[in-house]
This record gives C-alpha cells, sequence and structure tokens, in this order.
C-alpha cells in the first residue's frame, strides 16, 4: 500500500470572479482514480488546517469524493507546510510515502512509476505542468517545485524530513538539494521529464499560506 501524504490549508472549494475552483476535489477524485487504473492500493492521511473563511470545511466534501481511506489530522498552530508533512509521514500507515500537493492533478502514471521507483531504492520528483489561468494551456513552472515526491519510509527518517519553516516558499529544496547530492534521486531535479497529465491547477495567488 501507499499512503499519499497532503498538507491542506486554503485548497478546497474557492470562488474566484465567475469561477468556482474545486482545486482539492478535484486532486482527491485523481488520486482516487489513478489509484484504479494503476493498481495501486493507497491511502490518503491530510494534514489539515482549516484557515480561510471563505473556503468549503474540508469535512464537509473530503469522504464523498474519495475512494481511497482517508484520515485528517487536525494540525495546530501556525502553518507549517514542512510539519504538516512531517506530521503526515509519522501517521501514515505504509512505508511508501507519497508527499502530494493538495492542489494537483495526478494521474496513473505517476502512483505507478513512483511505487517502482521506491522498490528500486530511489526518490522521485516527478515532473510537472502547471496551467496558466482557469481552463488555460498548461506550460512547464518558471520555477518548478520539488515538494511532490516519493520516498520509503527509510529514506524519509534519514534524509527526507522537511524543514518546518512558518513562512512559505523553498521548503523543499533543502531536501531534494541533499537526495540528489547524495546520488538517491531518480533524475537531475532541473532536468526531469514531465509526467504526461501531472499537472498544478491554477489558483490566484491570494489563495495560499502568504502571511
Amino acid at each position: 500500500m501507499l499512503s499519499i501524504c497532503i498538507v491542506h490549508c486554503a485548497r478546497s472549494v474557492l470562488t474566484y470572479g465567475k469561477h468556482r475552483l474545486e482545486l482539492f476535489p478535484k486532486c482527491i477524485r485523481s488520486l482516487g482514480q489513478a489509484s484504479i487504473e494503476s493498481g495501486v492500493k493507497a491511502e490518503i492521511v491530510i494534514a489539515d488546517w482549516p484557515k480561510v473563511k471563505h473556503e468549503a470545511p474540508l469535512a464537509g466534501w473530503i469522504l464523498k469524493e474519495s475512494v481511497l481511506p482517508v484520515r485528517v489530522l487536525s494540525m495546530a498552530g501556525e502553518f507549517s507546510k514542512g510539519r504538516g508533512c512531517n506530521a503526515a509521514a509519522l501517521a501514515a500507515q505504509s512505508d511508501l510515502l507519497f508527499f502530494c500537493d493538495a492542489d494537483m492533478i495526478v494521474p496513473a502514471e505517476v502512483l505507478r512509476c513512483g511505487v517502482e521507483y521506491i522498490a528500486a531504492g530511489k526518490i522521485w520528483f516527478p515532473g510537472y505542468l502547471a496551467e496558466q489561468g482557469v481552463g488555460g494551456s498548461f506550460k512547464p513552472p518558471k520555477t518548478p517545485g520539488t515538494g511532490n515526491a516519493f520516498m520509503s519510509r527509510e529514506h524519509w527518517l534519514k534524509h527526507g524530513k522537511w524543514p518546518e519553516k512558518t513562512d512559505w516558499g523553498n521548503f523543499d529544496r533543502p531536501v531534494s538539494t541533499r537526495i540528489e547530492n547524495l546520488g538517491l534521486s531518480v533524475e537531475v531535479v532541473r532536468e526531469r521529464r514531465i509526467v504526461p497529465g501531472f499537472t498544478h491547477q491554477w489558483h490566484p495567488k491570494f489563495v495560499g499560506w502568504n502571511k
């Protein structure tokens, strides 16, 4: 089984102008479909900070949308993406971990390849495309992040614990740089292949964790 570890805050269901953005529900639905198509059994562990007044509460829709088992960890105190990732990994039932951003669309190939790479003793930061506006085209991001990552529990404990910063941005680079320098990364991070269908959903900049 694969444990999908997700940190959630301000990524549920939002209204932007005339658009209804179902960022996290679409992610959850894609994960369920990816699990079915790939044959990879999975659970979802969510570290949740319910901070944003204008978004739909997680408890109101998550169990209806997910075909995978879901556990929600209620986080308190100041938001920290790294602390959420580490808490979800600690609570995960599997030794196979997939750290997944809450606004991604995940195809079956990502789960299938991710589990295979972990079995081979590697850590994988899959490449993705970014949506350019609501319903827009998809392009490689200018500064692709490495917060989406597959690794074993052993590798997480030894090399992959995420910095528990309370400011936003660049929390993932120290981890991917360290792993790449150790020769454990599947690919050179800056030269990662883009997995077809693995995409970051567009959202306005105010939907985030900036103070």
